[in-house]
């Protein structure tokens, strides 16, 4: 899913490099009821071809198009449509703070998951990290995503246990 607000927050401009990944932009566009600047449904117009290197802007809930020279010198970022989609998906970090205990994964979206290592724990600023995808992504609560990632880890150890052959003394 696209997150039209980052774009119309920070003055991007989506690139596209084919007419395919250009309508799929303006499908998702008409799922948020974001429309061209002239009222036009956003897949209805096809601007493609206009510019060889052809951007489109959503600001204010409206689409706008031109090259992206046009974008730069207004001191707009450009985006490729792949990597836009792409760190959509997972959601990007802002940034991550620690200390001797605890972990704040502060995520691009204005939220933040906080994990703090257990007693007895080693620390592992990677599983902590982890800990926090899982908690922000499953959309469980906190409590129960460390219970399964847990129970994870520990059907994984299991795993390395020999077990007994049936039937064997």
């Amino acid at each position: 899913m696209i997150d039209f607000k980052r774009l119309n927050e920070k003055k991007v401009a989506v690139h596209f490099k084919t007419r395919e990944e250009m309508q799929e932009f303006l499908e998702e566009c008409d799922k948020h009821e974001i429309r061209w600047r002239n009222g036009d449904k956003a897949s209805e117009r096809d601007y493609f071809d206009r510019y060889s290197d052809f951007c489109i802007e959503a600001y204010d809930s409206c689409l706008g198009y031109a090259g992206s020279c046009s974008y730069l010198s207004r001191g707009y970022s450009i985006i490729e449509y792949q990597d836009l989609i792409h760190k959509n998906v997972f959601g990007e970090v802002d940034r991550i703070v620690t200390n001797k205990d605890t972990m704040i994964v502060f995520w691009d979206d204005g939220t933040k998951t906080l994990v703090k290592k257990g007693q007895g724990e080693k620390d592992n600023k990677e599983l902590a990290f982890l800990y926090a995808y899982f908690q922000k992504h499953s959309g469980l609560s906190k409590t129960m995503s460390n219970k399964i990632v847990r129970e994870l880890i520990g059907n994984i150890h299991n795993q390395d246990i020999p077990r007994k052959k049936k039937g064997l003394k």
